[in-house]
């Protein structure tokens, strides 16, 4: 913590002399800037300001992100190379924020009889016109950061990552292809990409949607 405020002081003291320097600045600088037309924001090119506007605002593709409100039930499957799967079961919440531009998600349960739980944040971008995903959960140190496109329909996501495997060391890739069969029911599965370009499923996840909770009398009261 007192690392923390050291550093928040540090930013306050920079800011404070920032500011000074700005105000001293702006006094020496204003003789000059009596005879010289200063740029008016209401007078901006609506062009550009159109394109502003785009990006900063939800589209179609963000209208895709409200599919994945809610509550869900998780069964999982863990393949490895010669056994069998491991099944596995999890709770996930996800709900819009920030006026529909992302969808976040908070999911609990076990993996291999471990505890899990994990973080998810995904959005558009309306520049870059790809979909973004960042995942962070307790079993491990590295945030994944995925990129992806769907269909036309809005029904099926297939994002790409690359990451560092930790049992080799070596730059890996990853395929994740999410697809919606209802509105009650959808299916993330991910496939490791070899050297050769072929596929391997390492994991499947089938979510189910869990109806909301009925309010009683007493939880009103």
């Amino acid at each position: 913590m007192n690392g923390v405020r050291t550093g928040w002081c540090g930013a306050v003291l920079l800011a404070v002399v920032l500011f000074g320097a700005g105000q001293l600045a702006a006094q020496e600088g204003d003789q000059k800037r009596q005879d010289t037309p200063q740029p008016d924001a209401r007078q901006m090119d609506p062009a550009r300001m159109a394109e502003m506007m785009k990006a900063m605002m939800p589209g179609p593709h963000h209208e895709h992100l409200k599919k994945f409100a809610g509550t869900w039930h998780l069964q999982t499957k863990m393949m490895v190379p010669g056994a069998p799967p491991t099944e596995s079961k999890a709770t996930s919440r996800a709900e819009l924020i920030l006026g529909g531009r992302y969808i976040r998600e908070e999911l609990s349960g076990s993996v291999m009889g471990m505890p899990f739980e994990g973080f998810g944040l995904t959005g558009y971008d309306n520049q870059k016109e790809v979909y973004q995903s960042v995942w962070v959960d307790n079993m491990s140190t590295t945030m994944m950061v995925m990129t992806g496109t769907c269909d036309e329909s809005g029904k099926v996501f297939t994002y790409q990552t690359e990451y560092t495997d930790p049992m080799t060391g070596q730059l890996a890739r990853m395929r994740g292809v999410l697809t919606f069969v209802n509105d009650q029911k959808y299916v993330y599965a991910m496939y490791q990409v070899g050297a050769d370009g072929e596929d391997t499923k390492t994991m499947e996840i089938v979510y189910t949607r869990q109806p909301a909770k009925a309010v009683t009398a007493e939880e009103v009261e």
